[in-house]
């Protein structure tokens, strides 16, 4: 059980809404998850601001977040991991999220003081400017950067 409570994988939750997932989930352990350091939910079309705003709020200590092939995570959803998260994260993947605009998140992306890895492939807006704004902001932390068919 308590390798569950730091590994959280629900990837692919295509079928079913992961808010209510989520919101189970956190009903189950009390709504705190304080051991909680990762979490995948890679493809969940699903997740709203809300859901990931429960999550993220239960689980103050996650170093690790894979939100790629989200559809609906939004610019919204990254200022919530931001705010919530910034001296935590460590590693983030918002790859092939639609409605990412980098350029409109690259302020939120900039509050995260310790983040080593940022995937942003296939994000549309990813250009030269917002590589140096993180670079420049983060760039004494990052080990990986993954900008793949990025305009």
């Amino acid at each position: 059980a308590l390798l569950w409570k730091q590994v959280l994988q629900l990837e692919q939750c295509t079928q079913f809404a992961a808010d209510t997932v989520i919101k189970k989930a956190l009903a189950w352990y009390s709504n705190s998850l304080p051991s909680l350091r990762d979490i995948s939910l890679e493809g969940a079309c699903q997740l709203s601001p809300t859901g990931l705003k429960a999550l993220v709020m239960s689980a103050p200590a996650l170093s690790s977040v894979n939100l790629s092939h989200c559809a609906l995570l939004t610019n919204v959803g990254i200022k919530i991991l931001a705010n919530s998260l910034k001296s935590t994260l460590r590693e983030l993947n918002i790859s092939y999220c639609p409605k990412i605009d980098a350029m409109d998140v690259h302020l939120s992306l900039m509050e995260l003081e310790h983040l080593e890895a940022l995937s942003v492939a296939g994000i549309y807006a990813v250009c030269d400017r917002f590589v140096s704004y993180i670079l420049c902001a983060l760039g004494h932390n990052i080990k990986k950067l993954d900008f793949a068919d990025c305009p």
